[in-house]
């Protein structure tokens, strides 16, 4: 396979150590639960403080506490939590969860750089997790651990995400897309084949049943169609 990535997006904000560490061990747990390639999860990095084995939560807060970075900006020291991870003893190029969280900005700083949580599946992944029971598995379950604005699934090449400071921020839509409270309820009916579910307080979208494909024309046609439904409705802004 080419690769998946799932990813959820949602506004800084700042949680307690043991309200984020839950979070990411709900999330994990729920992984290993969809398939054994999303078990036996490790921390990555140079230098970790603790053995890097995931195994409760006290493990997990250690290794995203090992994960903190600092910088500087308006004279002040500021900080993010920047943890991987990566599942089983294989490298992190075959399954690998990153994200970005306790991001620290400056006060009235109006971009889009907002906190996030990616699960990406390399081309020697384990082929039996490209399915739709997977990897929409995977992204209910960020929503249900994170409770973001918005998450998609797609693969490694497409969507491309916005980049923080760079875009409007705008949601893309992917093979699989959800959309936060935060965005106008999309229209009941998309352009066949997509279809629309209500859920976890936003909608589920599935632009086609088929298990996307890059390059697929009919695929790339479908996920195409659902975003201008969702601009012409007016769910999601009209770049310009």
């Amino acid at each position: 396979m080419s690769g998946y990535r799932i990813e959820a997006t949602w506004t800084p904000r700042r949680e307690a150590p043991e309200t984020l560490a839950a979070r990411v061990e709900g999330l994990l747990a729920v992984l290993g639960a969809l398939h054994p390639s999303l078990a036996g999860w490790h921390a990555v990095g140079p230098e970790p403080a603790r053995p890097s084995h995931l195994t409760d939560r006290a493990s997990v807060w250690s290794a995203l506490d090992a994960s903190t970075r600092r910088w500087y900006s308006g004279g002040r020291a500021r900080t993010v939590k920047l943890p991987r991870f990566t599942a089983g003893a294989r490298e992190p190029a075959v399954v690998e969860l990153d994200a970005v969280f306790d991001l620290a900005l400056p006060e009235g700083l109006a971009v889009y750089a907002p906190e996030r949580v990616t699960l990406t599946l390399g081309p020697r992944a384990n082929p039996a997790l490209s399915t739709r029971a997977v990897l929409e598995g995977a992204l209910v379950a960020m929503v249900q651990s994170f409770e973001p604005d918005a998450a998609y699934a797609g693969t490694r090449g497409f969507p491309c995400a916005p980049a923080p400071i760079e875009s409007s921020g705008t949601p893309p839509v992917g093979w699989i897309t959800w959309l936060g409270a935060r965005y106008p309820r999309p229209p009941y009916a998309l352009p066949p084949p997509a279809e629309t579910f209500g859920w976890g307080g936003g909608t589920l979208i599935v632009a086609t049943s088929e298990v996307f494909k890059d390059g697929h024309p009919a695929h790339l046609a479908a996920v195409e169609a659902a975003r201008a439904a969702l601009v012409a409705h007016g769910t999601l802004p009209r770049e310009t």
